[in-house]
């Protein structure tokens, strides 16, 4: 096997002996998740609790992993008392808090020990269990219950059968906590770990393994209940992961926002790689960050992955070592902040961000082909920022904004920009026409100066100015006339003259060539009202009122002839 699990959480008992438990008179068994023992008991059609009583352990904002077993029948998961509750006590004060049931079962693997179930909870999620009436008093109180000074850890079982051949029913192994989750090291170039293999190694029943965080509900769907590191920062490990068409779903557990996290890491002495194509990242219950910004990753590669609802931060690195990441035709639907760094980042599809400041931030890699949409920030922020010091005309083209239903911005530039900037073949859609507005769709945050030049635009490229700002937006787009007579054949030297409407203001005039069109590049705000006029004397004069957007402007006139002849 190819990957090898380093678990990063504290074990608090291994179960493999019934010194420190209570009761623990029945004793240890050999139907275990984790070998050598767990602690067995056997409950007739009874309630009780099986724990084990250690040293002091703050749990009040910490995971805590218990491998529980109750093959005993069983009342729903939420039943007073409880089937398999996860139990906290302080030495006064033990509460269970409801985890499984008849209906409903939590982690277990569907190969291997497939009996046992790892109960997870977070102890910053205590309050709110217990608020849901799912926590279940053995003695004292749970407004008694300090969670900064837990002694005990188990389980509680409610059982609705005898155990058969006065045997055990019931069971309690391995108890971890710690919110650093598993690390996982990868295999050779030509052996590479695989998400398969990260499961099949969670539910190895030998000394200190059975992790219950990551296990497979497929061949290609896994569900992971615990942080994931790929790689690692601290001893030379060489790591290789490479895996295409999975789905990894973090579940819905007992866990608050910010716990769960997927990150890949690496070391200056080892060879790092980590490539995945085709596959989804999701979770369907709290919000997972993902940080890849540390160096010494030697190759990072999300080629056409979905990363699904996380609501966590993305990270991106920004070291020189970058340059051997590459993330293109990916879609980040409902994530939090995307920082790129110096990533090239190309064909993203941004959309529904969770973020409260900007849905990306731009470094010092390339933005081609990206789209972002339903960005819905506070007031006045930007789906994107842009804050560094070079023009990113090259590097962000093609870009598409479409607003969301919150007055936010397409583009935010920060401090670092410099005066004059370029944008290339860009669509803003639904930002507001007029400058000023916290919907316009640039904001300049720059504290100075600044000339947008836009080229190629489609939509508003209205602006807001921040503190000591000020903007000039310049569109060089192509303005092309077109007169024919009344047989649709071209005029040459028709007179055309295009001016500011309703100012008219002159911006351009000249004369149709034999192919009977006047064609010029327009440089200055878009969109423009205008009105055009044509006119020569052997024809009746000619006038339309039209817009000069962000894509240039296109119009054409069929000229009649004038019988009189003798105009001035």
């Amino acid at each position: 096997m190819a990957v090898t699990i380093v678990d990063r959480r504290t074990i608090y008992t291994e179960a493999d002996s019934t010194t420190g438990w209570t009761p623990g008179t029945f004793g240890t068994v050999t139907d275990y998740a984790e070998a050598g023992f767990a602690v067995g008991e056997s409950f007739a059609i009874t309630n009780g609790e099986v724990y084990f009583t250690g040293s002091a352990v703050d749990l009040s904002n910490t995971l805590v992993y218990v491998y529980a077993f109750n093959n005993a029948l069983l009342t729903p998961w939420d039943s007073s008392p409880p089937p398999i509750a996860l139990v906290l006590g302080d030495g006064t004060d033990l509460i269970g808090f409801d985890m499984a049931g008849s209906d409903r079962r939590v982690f277990n693997h569907l190969d291997g020990p497939t009996a046992w179930q790892c109960l997870l909870l977070d102890g910053d999620q205590a309050d709110e269990m217990d608020s849901a009436g799912n926590t279940y008093v053995a003695s004292g109180s749970f407004a008694g219950l300090d969670l900064t000074n837990i002694v005990d850890m188990g389980c509680a079982f409610d059982t609705q059968s005898k155990a058969l051949g006065g045997g055990f029913n019931v069971a309690v192994d391995i108890i971890r906590y710690g919110n650093d989750g598993i690390r996982l090291t990868a295999g050779t170039t030509g052996d590479r770990g695989t998400f398969t293999e990260i499961a099949v190694a969670d539910r190895d029943t030998s000394n200190q393994t059975a992790h219950g965080i990551f296990r497979a509900y497929t061949t290609i769907a896994f569900g992971c209940q615990g942080p994931l590191t790929f790689g690692d920062d601290g001893v030379a490990t060489t790591s290789y992961f490479e895996d295409s068409g999975a789905v990894v779903v973090f579940e819905d557990r007992n866990v608050s926002d910010g716990k769960y996290y997927f990150d890949v890491v690496g070391h200056a002495s080892a060879t790092n790689v980590f490539v995945l194509t085709g596959s989804t990242i999701a979770t369907a219950g709290p919000s997972v960050s993902m940080d890849f910004s540390g160096g010494d990753i030697d190759t990072l590669t999300f080629d056409g992955c979905v990363f699904s609802a996380l609501r966590g931060a993305i990270l991106f690195s920004a070291n020189a070592d970058a340059s051997g990441h590459i993330v293109d035709d990916c879609t980040f639907d409902g994530v939090g902040k995307i920082t790129a760094g110096s990533v090239d980042i190309n064909r993203a599809s941004i959309i529904n961000s969770d973020s409260a400041t900007n849905a990306i931030e731009m470094g010092a890699g390339d933005l081609l082909d990206v789209s972002i949409a339903s960005y819905e920030g506070t007031a006045g922020t930007a789906a994107l920022l842009f804050n560094q010091a070079y023009d990113p005309n090259g590097e962000l083209d093609r870009a598409t904004f479409a607003k969301g239903t919150a007055a936010t911005h397409a583009i935010e530039f920060g401090s670092s920009t410099p005066s004059t900037i370029t944008l290339t073949d860009h669509t803003y859609t639904g930002y507001h026409a007029s400058n000023g507005n916290n919907d316009s769709t640039f904001y300049n945050n720059t504290g100075g100066a600044l000339t947008i030049n836009v080229v190629g635009a489609s939509g508003n490229t209205s602006y807001r100015n921040g503190a000591s700002a000020s903007t000039t937006v310049s569109s060089s787009v192509t303005v092309t006339i077109t007169c024919t007579d009344s047989n649709g054949d071209p005029i040459e030297g028709i007179n055309v003259r295009v001016e500011e409407d309703p100012a008219k203001t002159l911006i351009d005039d000249g004369t149709t060539n034999s192919s009977g069109i006047y064609t010029f590049a327009y440089t200055g705000t878009t969109p423009e009202d205008v009105k055009i006029i044509a006119r020569q004397k052997a024809y009746r004069p000619n006038q339309a009122f039209a817009s000069i957007s962000g894509t240039g402007l296109t119009a054409g006139f069929t000229m009649i002839d004038n019988p009189v002849v003798n105009l001035p």
